[in-house]
């Protein structure tokens, strides 16, 4: 039989991982003690923070991030219409 990953195309892979990420990000702002501090940042800065710190250890450039988030913020747009939060 072949491995689980296998019999998943590589799209389908990624839409998993991102949302499983996504979904686990937002575990950890519910579950974040620390939130009603005064000067405690956001879970999301604190993730997109050591995100990008991530990419970067993994040779992803900053040029690349910067055009990546761009992008990813006009295409939610296009998808969220006037929407802030689902």
């Amino acid at each position: 039989m072949a491995d689980k990953d296998q019999e998943v195309p590589w799209e389908g892979q990624l839409v998993t991982a991102c949302c499983n990420f996504a979904l686990r990000c937002r575990e950890l702002r519910e579950s974040d003690p620390y939130r009603n501090w005064e000067h405690w940042q956001p879970v999301i800065v604190q993730v997109m923070a050591t995100l990008a710190t991530e990419f970067w250890d993994q040779g992803f450039s900053q040029s690349e991030m910067d055009g990546a988030f761009k992008t990813a913020i006009e295409r939610l747009r296009k998808y969220a219409g006037s929407q802030d939060r689902r």
